[in-house]
């Protein structure tokens, strides 16, 4: 396994949850992305 795997990984689910909830609370978005380690602000709604 690679060492990046974790975060791609992390992203993708990210980016799932923002399709499947576009409503979503970008500070739930936050605290999620916080939560899962990432570091950085997570990427901006399009």
């Amino acid at each position: 396994m690679q060492k990046g795997d974790g975060a791609v990984r992390r992203c993708e689910r990210l980016e799932q949850i923002r399709r499947m909830d576009p409503e979503k609370d970008v500070l739930e978005i936050h605290r999620l992305w916080q939560r899962a380690g990432a570091h950085g602000d997570p990427p901006q709604q399009p």
